[in-house]
Protein backbone atom coordinates (compact mmCIF):
# COMPACT_ATOMS: atom_id res chain seq x y z
CA UNK A 1 0.00 0.00 0.00
CA UNK A 2 2.88 2.58 0.77
CA UNK A 3 4.26 1.49 -2.11
CA UNK A 4 1.26 2.54 -4.51
CA UNK A 5 1.13 5.92 -2.88
CA UNK A 6 4.52 6.81 -3.27
CA UNK A 7 5.46 7.26 0.42
CA UNK A 8 7.97 9.98 0.39
CA UNK A 9 9.87 8.31 3.34
CA UNK A 10 9.57 4.94 2.20
CA UNK A 11 13.11 4.93 -0.20
CA UNK A 12 14.27 1.25 1.21
CA UNK A 13 12.17 -1.69 1.21
CA UNK A 14 14.00 -4.87 2.92
CA UNK A 15 11.40 -7.99 2.23
CA UNK A 16 13.95 -11.09 2.22
CA UNK A 17 12.70 -14.01 4.17
CA UNK A 18 8.89 -13.48 3.45
CA UNK A 19 7.98 -16.42 1.44
CA UNK A 20 6.60 -14.12 -1.20
CA UNK A 21 6.72 -16.16 -4.01
CA UNK A 22 5.62 -15.63 -7.49
CA UNK A 23 2.34 -14.23 -7.03
CA UNK A 24 3.19 -11.59 -4.02
CA UNK A 25 6.15 -10.78 -6.19
CA UNK A 26 4.26 -9.98 -9.44
CA UNK A 27 1.79 -7.60 -7.04
CA UNK A 28 4.66 -5.75 -5.96
CA UNK A 29 6.32 -5.61 -8.84
CA UNK A 30 2.89 -4.01 -10.04
CA UNK A 31 2.77 -1.40 -7.14
CA UNK A 32 6.59 -0.35 -8.48
CA UNK A 33 5.73 0.31 -11.78
CA UNK A 34 5.01 3.99 -11.13
CA UNK A 35 6.49 4.59 -7.64
CA UNK A 36 9.30 7.29 -7.67
CA UNK A 37 10.20 7.02 -4.04
CA UNK A 38 11.66 3.36 -3.05
CA UNK A 39 15.36 3.21 -4.39
CA UNK A 40 16.62 0.00 -2.72
CA UNK A 41 14.84 -3.51 -2.80
CA UNK A 42 15.91 -6.80 -1.39
CA UNK A 43 13.72 -9.64 -1.89
CA UNK A 44 16.37 -12.62 -1.10
CA UNK A 45 15.14 -16.06 -0.09
CA UNK A 46 11.43 -15.61 -1.04
CA UNK A 47 11.06 -18.73 -3.10
CA UNK A 48 10.74 -16.61 -6.12
CA UNK A 49 11.09 -18.30 -9.84
CA UNK A 50 11.18 -17.23 -13.54
CA UNK A 51 7.59 -15.79 -13.20
CA UNK A 52 8.71 -13.42 -10.75
CA UNK A 53 11.35 -12.63 -11.97
CA UNK A 54 9.73 -11.89 -15.55
CA UNK A 55 7.50 -8.94 -13.44
CA UNK A 56 10.47 -7.30 -11.65
CA UNK A 57 11.84 -7.19 -14.94
CA UNK A 58 9.22 -4.96 -16.07
CA UNK A 59 9.68 -2.84 -13.31
CA UNK A 60 13.16 -1.96 -14.59
CA UNK A 61 11.76 -0.89 -17.73
CA UNK A 62 9.22 1.41 -16.52
CA UNK A 63 10.91 2.53 -13.52
CA UNK A 64 13.91 5.10 -12.91
CA UNK A 65 13.49 5.67 -9.20
CA UNK A 66 15.50 2.30 -8.25
CA UNK A 67 19.12 2.04 -7.72
CA UNK A 68 19.64 -1.10 -5.84
CA UNK A 69 17.73 -4.57 -6.52
CA UNK A 70 18.95 -8.01 -4.74
CA UNK A 71 17.20 -10.73 -5.59
CA UNK A 72 19.83 -13.40 -4.13
CA UNK A 73 19.04 -16.69 -3.70
CA UNK A 74 15.77 -17.69 -5.76
CA UNK A 75 15.35 -19.97 -8.29
CA UNK A 76 14.59 -17.23 -11.18
CA UNK A 77 17.37 -19.53 -13.38
CA UNK A 78 18.26 -18.72 -16.87
CA UNK A 79 14.95 -17.34 -18.17
CA UNK A 80 14.48 -14.97 -15.24
CA UNK A 81 18.09 -13.39 -15.99
CA UNK A 82 17.19 -13.20 -19.66
CA UNK A 83 13.76 -11.25 -19.04
CA UNK A 84 16.04 -8.72 -16.17
CA UNK A 85 18.72 -8.42 -18.60
CA UNK A 86 16.66 -7.40 -21.56
CA UNK A 87 15.45 -4.77 -19.14
CA UNK A 88 18.58 -3.31 -18.09
CA UNK A 89 19.48 -2.35 -22.24
CA UNK A 90 17.37 0.17 -21.51
CA UNK A 91 17.16 1.13 -17.42
CA UNK A 92 19.00 4.07 -17.03
CA UNK A 93 18.78 4.11 -13.10
CA UNK A 94 19.89 0.96 -11.69
CA UNK A 95 23.51 0.58 -10.18
CA UNK A 96 23.45 -2.29 -7.87
CA UNK A 97 22.36 -5.54 -8.95
CA UNK A 98 22.65 -9.07 -6.82
CA UNK A 99 21.24 -12.30 -8.55
CA UNK A 100 23.56 -14.48 -5.88
CA UNK A 101 22.68 -17.86 -6.35
CA UNK A 102 19.71 -17.57 -8.55
CA UNK A 103 20.73 -20.79 -10.56
CA UNK A 104 21.19 -18.73 -13.77
CA UNK A 105 23.83 -20.55 -15.58
CA UNK A 106 25.61 -20.01 -18.54
CA UNK A 107 22.15 -18.92 -20.46
CA UNK A 108 21.84 -16.20 -17.76
CA UNK A 109 25.07 -15.02 -17.53
CA UNK A 110 25.39 -14.83 -21.29
CA UNK A 111 22.17 -12.53 -21.85
CA UNK A 112 23.60 -10.30 -18.88
CA UNK A 113 26.41 -9.97 -21.09
CA UNK A 114 24.92 -8.72 -24.07
CA UNK A 115 23.29 -6.06 -21.76
CA UNK A 116 26.23 -5.01 -20.15
CA UNK A 117 27.27 -3.93 -23.43
CA UNK A 118 24.48 -1.23 -23.90
CA UNK A 119 24.04 -0.28 -20.01
CA UNK A 120 25.68 2.60 -18.33
CA UNK A 121 24.28 2.43 -15.20
CA UNK A 122 24.78 -0.43 -13.70
CA UNK A 123 28.35 -0.15 -11.39
CA UNK A 124 27.80 -3.45 -9.29
CA UNK A 125 27.10 -6.97 -10.37
CA UNK A 126 27.07 -9.66 -7.99
CA UNK A 127 26.81 -13.62 -10.22
CA UNK A 128 28.03 -15.62 -7.32
CA UNK A 129 27.36 -19.27 -7.22
CA UNK A 130 25.14 -19.44 -10.73
CA UNK A 131 26.70 -22.15 -11.96
CA UNK A 132 28.61 -20.25 -14.64
CA UNK A 133 31.55 -21.90 -16.46
CA UNK A 134 34.26 -20.39 -18.94
CA UNK A 135 31.39 -20.41 -21.21
CA UNK A 136 29.67 -17.84 -19.48
CA UNK A 137 32.86 -15.78 -18.16
CA UNK A 138 34.22 -15.45 -21.75
CA UNK A 139 30.72 -13.51 -22.88
CA UNK A 140 30.85 -11.41 -19.89
CA UNK A 141 34.74 -10.96 -20.69
CA UNK A 142 33.59 -10.01 -24.38
CA UNK A 143 30.96 -7.40 -23.17
CA UNK A 144 33.44 -5.64 -20.43
CA UNK A 145 35.45 -4.43 -23.38
CA UNK A 146 33.51 -2.21 -24.22
CA UNK A 147 31.09 -1.50 -20.76
CA UNK A 148 32.83 1.71 -19.06
CA UNK A 149 30.61 1.53 -16.17
CA UNK A 150 30.77 -1.67 -14.12
CA UNK A 151 33.36 -1.14 -11.14
CA UNK A 152 32.40 -4.12 -9.14
CA UNK A 153 31.91 -8.00 -10.33
CA UNK A 154 31.82 -10.65 -8.22
CA UNK A 155 32.07 -14.12 -10.16
CA UNK A 156 33.13 -16.31 -6.65
CA UNK A 157 31.37 -20.16 -6.40
CA UNK A 158 31.71 -20.60 -10.25
CA UNK A 159 33.68 -22.85 -12.15
CA UNK A 160 34.78 -20.31 -14.75
CA UNK A 161 37.95 -21.99 -15.59
CA UNK A 162 41.39 -20.43 -16.15
CA UNK A 163 41.01 -19.39 -19.24
CA UNK A 164 37.84 -17.84 -18.30
CA UNK A 165 39.42 -16.08 -15.33
CA UNK A 166 42.33 -15.05 -17.77
CA UNK A 167 39.77 -13.60 -20.09
CA UNK A 168 38.05 -11.35 -17.57
CA UNK A 169 41.54 -10.49 -16.28
CA UNK A 170 42.03 -8.70 -20.14
CA UNK A 171 39.06 -7.24 -20.26
CA UNK A 172 39.32 -5.48 -16.75
CA UNK A 173 42.76 -4.73 -16.75
CA UNK A 174 42.09 -2.01 -19.52
CA UNK A 175 40.05 0.38 -17.02
CA UNK A 176 42.28 1.34 -14.36
CA UNK A 177 39.30 2.58 -12.10
CA UNK A 178 37.96 -1.30 -11.58
CA UNK A 179 39.67 -2.81 -9.29
CA UNK A 180 36.77 -4.17 -7.53
CA UNK A 181 36.36 -7.57 -8.53
CA UNK A 182 35.92 -11.14 -6.95
CA UNK A 183 36.72 -14.46 -8.09
CA UNK A 184 37.76 -17.91 -6.09
CA UNK A 185 40.86 -18.62 -4.15
CA UNK A 186 41.96 -20.35 -6.95
CA UNK A 187 41.96 -17.97 -9.45
CA UNK A 188 43.64 -14.91 -7.30
CA UNK A 189 46.21 -15.00 -9.82
CA UNK A 190 44.23 -13.65 -12.29
CA UNK A 191 42.76 -11.22 -9.82
CA UNK A 192 45.94 -9.81 -9.30
CA UNK A 193 47.11 -9.62 -12.51
CA UNK A 194 44.68 -7.47 -13.63
CA UNK A 195 45.43 -4.89 -10.56
CA UNK A 196 48.62 -4.92 -11.34
CA UNK A 197 48.79 -4.14 -15.24
CA UNK A 198 46.05 -1.35 -14.29
CA UNK A 199 48.21 0.03 -12.41
CA UNK A 200 51.00 -0.15 -14.60
CA UNK A 201 49.11 1.39 -17.18
CA UNK A 202 47.96 3.90 -14.92
CA UNK A 203 51.66 4.78 -13.85
CA UNK A 204 50.60 4.32 -10.05
CA UNK A 205 53.27 6.29 -8.20
CA UNK A 206 53.06 3.47 -5.21
CA UNK A 207 53.49 0.44 -7.50
CA UNK A 208 57.15 0.51 -7.77
CA UNK A 209 57.88 -2.81 -6.90
CA UNK A 210 56.04 -6.12 -8.14
CA UNK A 211 56.56 -9.57 -7.11
CA UNK A 212 54.90 -12.21 -9.30
CA UNK A 213 56.57 -15.05 -8.02
CA UNK A 214 55.57 -18.75 -8.77
CA UNK A 215 51.79 -18.04 -10.09
CA UNK A 216 51.84 -20.44 -12.79
CA UNK A 217 52.30 -17.48 -15.21
CA UNK A 218 52.32 -18.04 -18.98
CA UNK A 219 53.20 -16.37 -21.95
CA UNK A 220 49.14 -14.42 -22.18
CA UNK A 221 50.16 -13.35 -18.19
CA UNK A 222 53.44 -12.27 -18.73
CA UNK A 223 52.68 -10.41 -22.38
CA UNK A 224 50.01 -8.32 -20.44
CA UNK A 225 52.42 -7.39 -18.08
CA UNK A 226 54.93 -6.63 -20.55
CA UNK A 227 52.72 -4.57 -22.67
CA UNK A 228 52.04 -2.69 -19.70
CA UNK A 229 55.78 -1.69 -18.93
CA UNK A 230 56.92 -0.85 -21.76
CA UNK A 231 55.75 3.09 -21.61
CA UNK A 232 55.88 2.52 -17.39
CA UNK A 233 57.79 5.29 -15.51
CA UNK A 234 57.81 4.09 -12.61
CA UNK A 235 58.20 0.15 -11.19
CA UNK A 236 61.37 -0.48 -10.42
CA UNK A 237 61.31 -4.05 -9.56
CA UNK A 238 59.89 -6.85 -11.39
CA UNK A 239 60.03 -10.32 -10.28
CA UNK A 240 58.59 -13.25 -12.40
CA UNK A 241 60.83 -16.17 -10.61
CA UNK A 242 59.57 -19.60 -10.59
CA UNK A 243 56.96 -19.26 -13.39
CA UNK A 244 57.91 -22.11 -15.73
CA UNK A 245 55.04 -22.40 -18.08
CA UNK A 246 56.50 -19.04 -20.02
CA UNK A 247 58.13 -19.58 -23.19
CA UNK A 248 60.09 -17.96 -25.74
CA UNK A 249 56.86 -15.92 -26.79
CA UNK A 250 56.76 -14.62 -23.16
CA UNK A 251 60.40 -13.65 -22.91
CA UNK A 252 60.46 -11.95 -26.53
CA UNK A 253 57.50 -9.73 -25.15
CA UNK A 254 59.47 -8.68 -22.01
CA UNK A 255 62.72 -7.91 -23.87
CA UNK A 256 60.69 -5.65 -26.36
CA UNK A 257 59.48 -4.11 -23.21
CA UNK A 258 63.09 -3.92 -22.16
CA UNK A 259 63.39 -1.99 -25.09
CA UNK A 260 61.45 0.83 -24.51
CA UNK A 261 61.27 1.05 -20.89
CA UNK A 262 62.94 3.82 -19.14
CA UNK A 263 62.55 3.09 -15.27
CA UNK A 264 63.34 -0.36 -14.43
CA UNK A 265 66.29 -1.15 -12.59
CA UNK A 266 65.80 -4.83 -11.56
CA UNK A 267 64.51 -7.72 -13.38
CA UNK A 268 64.00 -11.38 -11.42
CA UNK A 269 63.71 -14.35 -13.72
CA UNK A 270 64.84 -17.16 -11.60
CA UNK A 271 63.73 -21.01 -11.62
CA UNK A 272 62.13 -19.92 -15.07
CA UNK A 273 63.16 -23.03 -17.54
CA UNK A 274 64.83 -20.09 -19.53
CA UNK A 275 66.74 -21.62 -22.34
CA UNK A 276 69.63 -20.25 -25.18
CA UNK A 277 67.67 -18.60 -27.07
CA UNK A 278 65.35 -17.12 -24.25
CA UNK A 279 68.46 -15.83 -22.33
CA UNK A 280 69.85 -14.97 -25.91
CA UNK A 281 66.56 -12.75 -26.34
CA UNK A 282 66.66 -10.77 -23.13
CA UNK A 283 70.60 -10.22 -23.72
CA UNK A 284 69.82 -8.70 -26.98
CA UNK A 285 67.36 -6.30 -25.24
CA UNK A 286 69.74 -5.55 -22.01
CA UNK A 287 72.29 -4.53 -24.55
CA UNK A 288 69.65 -1.68 -25.54
CA UNK A 289 68.24 -0.81 -22.08
CA UNK A 290 69.84 2.06 -19.91
CA UNK A 291 68.32 1.23 -16.36
CA UNK A 292 68.54 -2.38 -15.18
CA UNK A 293 71.51 -2.31 -13.05
CA UNK A 294 70.32 -5.87 -11.58
CA UNK A 295 69.41 -9.45 -13.14
CA UNK A 296 68.81 -12.60 -11.59
CA UNK A 297 68.64 -15.46 -13.72
CA UNK A 298 69.46 -18.54 -11.27
CA UNK A 299 68.74 -21.91 -11.59
CA UNK A 300 68.13 -21.56 -14.99
CA UNK A 301 70.17 -23.89 -17.46
CA UNK A 302 70.94 -22.02 -20.34
CA UNK A 303 74.34 -23.77 -21.39
CA UNK A 304 77.35 -22.21 -22.95
CA UNK A 305 75.27 -20.70 -25.70
CA UNK A 306 73.52 -18.75 -23.39
CA UNK A 307 75.84 -17.76 -21.26
CA UNK A 308 77.96 -16.33 -24.06
CA UNK A 309 75.20 -14.16 -24.57
CA UNK A 310 75.33 -13.08 -21.05
CA UNK A 311 78.99 -12.80 -21.15
CA UNK A 312 78.21 -10.36 -24.22
CA UNK A 313 76.08 -7.71 -21.99
CA UNK A 314 78.58 -7.79 -19.14
CA UNK A 315 81.50 -6.24 -21.93
CA UNK A 316 79.28 -4.41 -23.26
CA UNK A 317 76.19 -2.69 -21.02
CA UNK A 318 77.16 0.79 -19.34
CA UNK A 319 74.39 -0.05 -16.33
CA UNK A 320 74.38 -3.67 -15.02
CA UNK A 321 76.24 -3.98 -11.56
CA UNK A 322 74.60 -6.90 -10.28
CA UNK A 323 74.48 -10.51 -12.17
CA UNK A 324 73.09 -13.80 -10.03
CA UNK A 325 73.92 -17.24 -11.75
CA UNK A 326 73.33 -19.30 -9.04
CA UNK A 327 73.04 -23.23 -10.34
CA UNK A 328 73.23 -22.48 -13.64
CA UNK A 329 74.83 -25.55 -14.69
CA UNK A 330 78.38 -23.08 -15.82
CA UNK A 331 81.42 -25.20 -15.46
CA UNK A 332 85.17 -24.54 -15.91
CA UNK A 333 85.19 -23.39 -19.75
CA UNK A 334 82.24 -21.33 -18.64
CA UNK A 335 84.22 -19.68 -15.90
CA UNK A 336 86.82 -18.94 -17.70
CA UNK A 337 84.13 -17.27 -20.51
CA UNK A 338 82.91 -15.37 -17.60
CA UNK A 339 86.73 -14.41 -16.71
CA UNK A 340 87.35 -12.87 -20.44
CA UNK A 341 83.62 -10.88 -20.29
CA UNK A 342 84.82 -9.43 -16.73
CA UNK A 343 87.98 -8.40 -18.46
CA UNK A 344 86.37 -5.80 -20.10
CA UNK A 345 82.94 -4.28 -17.92
CA UNK A 346 83.28 -1.43 -16.36
CA UNK A 347 80.69 -1.49 -14.18
CA UNK A 348 79.32 -4.87 -12.84
CA UNK A 349 80.08 -4.77 -9.10
CA UNK A 350 78.36 -8.14 -7.57
CA UNK A 351 78.28 -11.54 -9.38
CA UNK A 352 76.81 -14.60 -7.63
CA UNK A 353 77.91 -18.03 -8.89
CA UNK A 354 77.45 -20.62 -5.87
CA UNK A 355 76.15 -24.30 -7.22
CA UNK A 356 77.87 -24.06 -10.33
CA UNK A 357 81.55 -26.74 -10.77
CA UNK A 358 83.34 -24.17 -12.46
CA UNK A 359 86.62 -26.68 -11.40
CA UNK A 360 90.29 -24.97 -9.63
CA UNK A 361 91.49 -23.92 -13.00
CA UNK A 362 88.00 -21.85 -13.26
CA UNK A 363 88.37 -20.26 -9.88
CA UNK A 364 91.64 -18.87 -10.96
CA UNK A 365 90.75 -17.82 -13.73
CA UNK A 366 88.20 -15.39 -12.35
CA UNK A 367 90.90 -14.51 -8.99
CA UNK A 368 93.00 -13.47 -12.15
CA UNK A 369 90.60 -10.98 -13.23
CA UNK A 370 89.40 -9.47 -10.45
CA UNK A 371 93.59 -8.45 -9.43
CA UNK A 372 92.73 -5.99 -12.09
CA UNK A 373 88.95 -5.26 -12.47
CA UNK A 374 87.84 -1.46 -11.98
CA UNK A 375 84.53 -2.58 -10.13
CA UNK A 376 84.00 -6.28 -8.91
CA UNK A 377 83.99 -6.15 -4.93
CA UNK A 378 81.76 -8.89 -4.42
CA UNK A 379 81.53 -12.59 -6.24
CA UNK A 380 80.36 -15.24 -4.50
CA UNK A 381 80.97 -18.97 -5.36
CA UNK A 382 81.20 -22.10 -3.45
CA UNK A 383 82.60 -23.18 -0.36
CA UNK A 384 85.80 -24.87 -1.42
CA UNK A 385 86.84 -21.61 -4.12
CA UNK A 386 85.73 -19.19 -1.70
CA UNK A 387 90.16 -18.67 -1.03
CA UNK A 388 91.03 -18.14 -4.37
CA UNK A 389 87.98 -15.73 -5.18
CA UNK A 390 88.57 -13.80 -1.84
CA UNK A 391 92.52 -13.13 -2.10
CA UNK A 392 91.75 -12.11 -6.15
CA UNK A 393 88.74 -8.88 -4.58
CA UNK A 394 91.51 -8.18 -1.96
CA UNK A 395 94.02 -7.65 -4.57
CA UNK A 396 92.08 -5.67 -6.27
CA UNK A 397 90.75 -3.24 -3.77
CA UNK A 398 94.92 -2.84 -3.64
CA UNK A 399 94.95 -2.15 -7.00
CA UNK A 400 91.98 0.51 -6.66
CA UNK A 401 93.24 2.52 -3.70
CA UNK A 402 90.12 1.29 -1.92
CA UNK A 403 89.67 4.01 0.66
CA UNK A 404 88.15 1.68 3.24
CA UNK A 405 90.76 -0.78 2.68
CA UNK A 406 93.90 0.54 5.31
CA UNK A 407 93.77 -1.69 8.10
CA UNK A 408 95.56 -4.93 8.99
CA UNK A 409 95.27 -7.49 6.20
CA UNK A 410 95.78 -10.82 6.18
CA UNK A 411 96.56 -12.79 2.65
CA UNK A 412 96.54 -15.87 3.27
CA UNK A 413 98.11 -17.86 0.19
CA UNK A 414 97.31 -21.55 -0.65
CA UNK A 415 98.11 -24.43 -2.70
CA UNK A 416 95.39 -25.08 -5.16
CA UNK A 417 95.47 -27.20 -8.13
CA UNK A 418 98.76 -29.53 -9.33
CA UNK A 419 97.56 -29.14 -12.57
CA UNK A 420 98.35 -25.68 -12.56
CA UNK A 421 101.49 -26.68 -12.82
CA UNK A 422 103.01 -24.52 -8.99
CA UNK A 423 101.36 -23.00 -6.28
CA UNK A 424 99.02 -19.99 -6.88
CA UNK A 425 100.96 -17.88 -5.11
CA UNK A 426 103.70 -17.84 -7.52
CA UNK A 427 101.80 -15.26 -9.64
CA UNK A 428 99.26 -14.23 -6.90
CA UNK A 429 102.55 -12.48 -4.58
CA UNK A 430 103.68 -10.82 -7.71
CA UNK A 431 100.32 -9.33 -8.53
CA UNK A 432 99.85 -8.35 -4.90
CA UNK A 433 103.44 -6.57 -5.12
CA UNK A 434 102.39 -4.98 -8.35
CA UNK A 435 99.18 -3.44 -6.59
CA UNK A 436 101.40 -2.16 -3.88
CA UNK A 437 103.38 -0.01 -6.16
CA UNK A 438 100.79 2.56 -6.79
CA UNK A 439 98.55 1.96 -3.82
CA UNK A 440 98.92 5.13 -1.12
CA UNK A 441 96.07 3.91 1.30
CA UNK A 442 96.76 0.24 2.56
CA UNK A 443 99.55 1.35 5.50
CA UNK A 444 99.83 -2.31 7.21
CA UNK A 445 99.83 -5.78 5.70
CA UNK A 446 99.98 -9.28 6.31
CA UNK A 447 101.02 -12.38 4.05
CA UNK A 448 100.19 -15.08 5.76
CA UNK A 449 101.26 -19.01 5.83
CA UNK A 450 104.69 -20.45 4.37
CA UNK A 451 104.21 -20.05 0.96
CA UNK A 452 105.50 -16.53 -0.43
CA UNK A 453 108.95 -18.08 -1.99
CA UNK A 454 111.83 -15.97 -3.46
CA UNK A 455 109.66 -15.02 -6.67
CA UNK A 456 107.38 -13.15 -4.61
CA UNK A 457 109.59 -11.82 -1.98
CA UNK A 458 111.37 -9.92 -4.49
CA UNK A 459 108.43 -8.52 -6.30
CA UNK A 460 107.28 -6.80 -2.73
CA UNK A 461 110.83 -5.58 -2.63
CA UNK A 462 110.62 -3.85 -5.79
CA UNK A 463 107.25 -3.00 -4.24
CA UNK A 464 108.82 -1.48 -1.56
CA UNK A 465 111.12 0.75 -3.06
CA UNK A 466 108.28 2.86 -4.90
CA UNK A 467 104.95 2.20 -2.27
CA UNK A 468 105.08 4.98 0.04
CA UNK A 469 101.84 4.11 2.82
CA UNK A 470 102.77 0.90 4.16
CA UNK A 471 103.80 1.10 7.60
CA UNK A 472 103.60 -2.61 8.57
CA UNK A 473 104.16 -5.40 6.60
CA UNK A 474 104.83 -8.99 8.24
CA UNK A 475 105.41 -12.05 6.19
CA UNK A 476 104.94 -15.24 7.46
CA UNK A 477 107.28 -17.37 5.18
CA UNK A 478 110.80 -18.91 5.60
CA UNK A 479 111.36 -19.94 1.78
CA UNK A 480 112.35 -16.59 0.41
CA UNK A 481 116.03 -17.42 -0.22
CA UNK A 482 119.11 -15.31 0.23
CA UNK A 483 118.84 -13.09 -2.72
CA UNK A 484 115.29 -12.13 -1.94
CA UNK A 485 116.27 -11.49 1.63
CA UNK A 486 118.85 -9.12 0.77
CA UNK A 487 116.49 -7.05 -1.74
CA UNK A 488 114.52 -6.77 1.12
CA UNK A 489 117.15 -5.30 2.78
CA UNK A 490 118.28 -2.86 0.04
CA UNK A 491 114.32 -1.68 -0.40
CA UNK A 492 114.20 -1.16 3.42
CA UNK A 493 116.68 1.57 2.85
CA UNK A 494 115.15 4.05 0.42
CA UNK A 495 111.31 3.15 1.56
CA UNK A 496 110.47 5.94 3.44
CA UNK A 497 107.14 5.21 5.74
CA UNK A 498 107.84 1.18 7.38
CA UNK A 499 108.62 1.50 10.44
CA UNK A 500 107.87 -2.26 11.44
Amino acid sequence: VRVRRNDPTLTELNLGWKKLGDGEASELAEALKGNTTVQKLFLHVNGISAEGAVALAAVLRANNTLVELSIEDNNIQAEGAVAIAGALAANTSLSKLSLRKCAIANEGATALAAALKTNTALRQLDLSSNGITGEGALAIAAALHGNKSLTSLALTGNDISREGALALAKAIMRFPARVEWTLDAEYKTFVQLASNVSRLRANDPALTSLHCDNLAYGDEEVCELAAALAANTGLKTLSLCENKAVTLVGLTALADALKSNTALTELALEKCDIGAEGVETLAAALTVNRTVTTLRLSSNKFGARGLAAICGVIKTSSTLTALRLWDSGIDTAGAEMLADALAGSKTLASLWLGGNQIGEIGASALARVLWHSPAIVLMEVDRIYTPQISLGLQIGRVARNDPAFKHVISFSFRRVGIEHGGDQNEEDVPALAMALKSNTVLNKLEIGSERCGPAGALALAGALKINTGLSLLRIFSSKIGTNAAVAMADALKVNPTLTW
